[in-house]
């Protein structure tokens, strides 16, 4: 599908009024976070969410990553255990998705039908100031085609993605990540799926079991 594509820089003033009208009308977009560029949409869009698998060439059956803004929406969709609210300043200081079992429905399309979802309070200041307009999480999936390496360029984000997506939010060159690390604290014990910017020796308190 051949879309007029948006695209503004991250300072502009009408950044993230423009950013939550493309979510609201269903649109899809890619935007800077913590460590990647990420292509999003409300999670609660089954169609959005469609378009995002086919303009990233993605397999149907993996999940996708989601953003909150904060604890009181992680809460609203999702069972959270007494770990990760002992542990709530680590999880909202740093790039660590987890896991979590749902709690209220969403499109069975992010968790493959398994209804568990990772998730990540973003340190982003771009998705905070986002997360003024709009009060739904969103999609997090890094802005390539499956299987291709991450590009933290611009440039290169624009080339591939322009006349694809809604909206694109220029924020410059990212710095190389690892990607967050995610957890799986659904399981027991808890398993470390990924070693991310975040390594092991570091995640103790969300690996340890202690419940």
């Amino acid at each position: 599908m051949h879309k007029n594509t948006k695209i503004i820089t991250v300072n502009d003033s009408n950044v993230f009024q423009s950013s939550a009208e493309v979510l609201i009308k269903g649109g899809i977009f890619i935007y800077p976070t913590e460590t990647l560029y990420g292509i999003g949409a409300f999670a609660t869009d089954t169609n959005a969410i469609n378009e995002i698998f086919n303009v990233k060439e993605r397999a149907r059956g993996k999940p996708f990553i989601l953003l909150v803004k904060n604890f009181e929406m992680l809460e609203k969709y999702f069972i959270v255990p007494e770990i990760v609210r002992k542990n709530s300043n680590k999880f909202i200081e740093e790039p660590i998705t987890i896991i979590f079992n749902q709690n209220t429905e969403l499109p069975e399309e992010l968790s493959a039908g398994s209804k568990k979802i990772g998730v990540r309070i973003s340190t982003n200041q771009f998705v905070k100031g986002l997360f003024s307009y709009i009060d739904i999480p969103i999609v997090s999936t890094s802005a390539n085609v499956s299987g291709e390496e991450n590009t933290y360029s611009s440039k290169q984000i624009i080339e591939l993605f322009d006349n694809k997506v809604d909206l694109i939010i220029d924020s410059g060159n990212l710095p190389h990540s690892n990607g967050s690390s995610i957890i799986d604290i659904t399981s027991t014990p808890p398993k470390l799926l990924r070693e991310g910017d975040i390594i092991k020796e570091n995640l103790k308190e969300f690996l340890s079991g202690d419940y």
